[in-house]
């Protein structure tokens, strides 16, 4: 029934009639006003989606599929606003609003309060910006919550691991400002952010020459929300979460202060989540290659405590009106406890059972120092250094409940891992010839890495798995980027980056494992073309590398079972692709092609089987090719002014081809991705988020695929006053975002087949204070929302 549920709730509606809205915008002298804004607004004073631009003659055309009562409202750079007669709307309704004569404005610094809901996204030339200062869902989510809903992005939560259209290695960058942890501290560190902090999430798929060339998949940038305020303000945020499935809970508090002169700008943020819902899940394996046939499943059931603290301190500082200095710390902390059993059938010959205690531990500590000097009216240098640590500790404690000739008493691994990095970097923007923006940078990384891996059967060490190894990497960049108009219809963005990495892995005796020394150049072309007021074209290209991970590098190894474990593989090679973009945008209607061609894919978890003892390996492989094509429809359905649909739908294509062990592969799948959010006015102090996707079968690029998955949230608000909002959220309401993943390769006469549950359905009831001062500084001429949303 569930499988029928969801995509039910996601089937799309159309509108397809078309009114039409003409006028001409003009001053007192009767001269045309050209790029005048043009908004169209409800009787009632509640914008629409609905807009549009006027021409060198002043002239406009506004389409809009609603119904109902209207007025049109103008604004334009030193003119008052014009608020025209209201009118009706039909289906295929023309109205002739004649000339609107626009007074020229006399200005008076006052508060102005705007009225009106940001557009949730909005295609700009290299990436797609997400807003969520509307999302009620966001209330009392983590960030990585949010990440798992948004359209193009898949979150891994059993291999730790985010994904970007079918892509593994997406970075993650904060405020423009890259966030170097390994994906498995970087996913559990995202989990602890709390959303309520997060303004916007831009989605970078084809990234620009000033950002770093690693991730084949682009980039994530999370905006977090800036108080440029008078005064102080901030908010305090607590929020439950029950799984009604198991009685357990999920609690998280985040608090934000904010203060601010004319000079200093200081934001504080501190959140905390303490995780204590379980997960379970379980692995069957068929291997056919011997007599008789190999059958085996492993469940388990982890029961979970997991504590997460995360601070985060900027202070901004203006030394003159050309000078500014800042500096941001950031702490993170958590601790994963971890008390689970695990049951193992292996045909009928052998049936154990043990205990496991696990401790993860994940420290980070950043600063981050800037400056910048604003060198001539069109010429700016910044300058940063950071400095990051990183400490990871991990053990595995499993006792035996019932031990045979097969089975050890007990087996401990532990794992160290500390992780130093250093960077520097200075970017340079100018305006030349009043024409071009010119922007080129330098950048340095230096990165430091300790793994210290132990196993022991029966308390003596097994000297054939623990090992050690230590990373010295360094980095040097170099970027130039050019951004100029050809026309008033077409806008190009080229850059040219170029990064020398050398990396150096050893033993603690000093026995060289990896020893590389390469560079190579990195081109990215932009070309946005106005067609006319209702129609964008954009295209693009870029080139990009996948170092591979020291974490999938170094020599290490975690057992799942006495049957299966996974390894680190120091032969890895970068894999490179090219990535090509198209985006054509009609009105609210947005349609993306994309095309990737990826040599030496790295597949993290490639399985190989040992025939004489039947124990699975996983490790890290190239395989030699992955071409992949997206197609992406976005498109908003209006079915009434208090009732608006977004929805997108994802088209996939990939093929991976390449050898396990001596096993060519080859597989090809195509998948489809739903995603639709309804926003719900239910009154003036009152409104509803329904969002929900399903996606079919996946490529894993490992000759596995993902099963299909979906998931079904809502989110009720209440305003209670100006200060206080209460939230209730649903998350997971049909237990459908379970991973699912499927190997079966004939090649290798192996079948497996996962359920791992790591998200139960949840209530979760959310509460938001906010204090101090919220009005706008007086002394700062600001656009309002509204006119924003149209010059985008």
């Amino acid at each position: 029934m569930k499988k029928f549920l969801l995509p039910l709730l996601l089937v799309p509606l159309f509108i397809a009639a078309q009114s039409k809205i003409n006028g001409k915008v003009v001053d007192e002298f009767q001269q045309p006003i050209p790029f005048a804004n043009v908004l169209l607004y409800q009787s009632n004073g509640e914008s629409t989606e609905d807009r549009s631009i006027s021409i060198d003659t002043g002239e406009f055309t506004l389409l809009s599929p609603l119904t109902g009562e209207f007025y049109i409202l103008v604004t334009s750079m030193g003119f008052e606003e014009y608020k025209s007669q209201p009118f009706t709307l039909s289906d295929n309704t023309t109205i002739n609003l004649s000339t609107l004569v626009i007074k020229e404005a006399s200005f008076a610094l006052q508060d102005v309060k705007v009225v009106g809901k940001k557009i949730p996204y909005k295609r700009e030339i290299d990436r797609t910006v997400i807003s969520l200062e509307e999302e009620t869902a966001a209330a009392g989510s983590s960030i990585l919550d949010i990440l798992e809903r948004t359209p193009g992005l898949v979150v891994d939560r059993q291999n730790n691991s985010i994904s970007m259209l079918g892509k593994d290695g997406v970075n993650v960058m904060i405020n423009d400002k890259m966030t170097y942890m390994p994906a498995t501290a970087l996913v559990q560190y995202l989990n602890g952010l709390s959303a309520d902090t997060v303004k916007s999430i831009e989605l970078i798929t084809t990234p620009p020459a000033k950002y770093d060339a690693e991730g084949n998949s682009g980039y994530v940038n999370i905006i977090l929300k800036k108080k440029d305020n008078e005064g102080y303000n901030g908010n305090f945020i607590v929020s439950n979460s029950t799984s009604y499935n198991d009685n357990k809970s999920q609690r998280n508090a985040t608090a934000n202060f904010n203060v601010a002169d004319s000079k200093n700008v200081l934001s504080v943020n501190y959140s905390f989540t303490n995780n204590e819902i379980p997960t379970e899940g379980y692995i069957t394996r068929s291997y056919t290659n011997v007599t008789p046939i190999f059958n085996s499943r492993s469940d388990f059931f982890n029961g979970m405590n997991v504590p997460s603290h995360n601070i985060r301190l900027t202070d901004e500082y203006n030394l003159t009106n050309q000078w500014q200095i800042g500096v941001t710390v950031t702490g993170y902390t958590s601790t994963e406890n971890l008390l689970g059993d695990t049951e193992y059938q292996e045909n009928e010959s052998l049936n154990y059972g043990f205990v496991r205690d696990e401790i993860k531990e994940w420290k980070s500590a950043q600063i981050n120092l800037f400056t910048g000097y604003q060198l001539t009216e069109n010429a700016r240098i910044d300058v940063e250094y950071s400095y990051l640590q990183y400490d990871n500790y991990t053990n595995y404690d499993a006792d035996f409940l019932a031990q045979s000739d097969f089975t050890p008493d007990n087996l401990y691994t532990e794992k160290t891992s500390p992780f130093f990095i250093r960077v520097a970097k200075l970017d340079y923007k100018a305006k030349l010839l009043s024409k071009f923006d010119y922007t080129a940078g330098l950048k340095y990384v230096k990165s430091n890495f300790s793994n210290e891996n132990l196993v022991a059967y029966d308390n003596v060490i097994r000297d054939e798995f623990s090992q050690g190894s230590d990373l010295d990497e360094s980095l040097v960049a170099a970027y130039s980027q050019l951004n100029f108009d050809a026309s008033k219809a077409i806008k190009f963005q080229l850059g040219l980056r170029y990064e020398h990495t050398d990396t150096f892995v050893t033993s603690p005796e000093g026995e060289i494992f990896v020893d590389r020394n390469y560079g190579n150049f990195f081109p990215s072309l932009f070309m946005g073309y106005k067609i006319n007021d209702y129609n964008n074209l954009n295209l693009s290209y870029s080139k990009r590398i996948k170092r591979p991970a020291f974490t999938d590098m170094a020599p290490w190894l975690v057992f799942l079972d006495l049957n299966t474990a996974v390894f680190g593989n120091l032969t890895l090679q970068p894999s490179f692709s090219d990535n090509y973009q198209i985006d054509y945008r009609i009105k609210s209607l947005s349609i993306s092609g994309q095309y990737s061609r990826e040599k030496d894919v790295i597949a993290r978890f490639s399985p190989n089987i040992d025939e004489d003892s039947n124990l699975i390996t996983y490790i890290p492989n190239n395989f030699d090719l992955r071409e992949s094509f997206n197609a992406i429809i976005n498109f908003p359905v209006t079915i009434a002014s208090s009732w608006k649909i977004r929805c997108f739908t994802t088209l996939s294509s990939s093929k991976v081809v390449g050898m396990i062990g001596e096993i060519p592969v080859n597989r090809s799948v195509e998948s489809l991705r739903f995603n639709m959010n309804h926003y719900i006015t239910l009154g003036e102090k009152l409104s509803m988020q329904l969002i929900g996707f399903y996606q079919t079968k996946q490529n894993l690029n490992n000759g596995g695929v993902m099963l299909p998955m979906g998931k079904f949230d809502v989110s009720l608000q209440r305003k209670i006053n100006e200060r206080l909002n209460i939230t209730l959220n649903g998350t997971n309401l049909l237990n459908t975002m379970v991973f699912r993943p499927k190997i079966d390769i004939p090649e290798l006469s192996l079948y497996q087949s996962g359920y791992f549950n790591f998200q139960k359905p949840q209530v979760k009831v959310t509460a938001a204070y906010n204090f101090g001062n919220q009005k706008v500084k007086g002394k700062q001429a600001k656009q309002s929302d509204e006119s924003s949303r149209v010059n985008m």
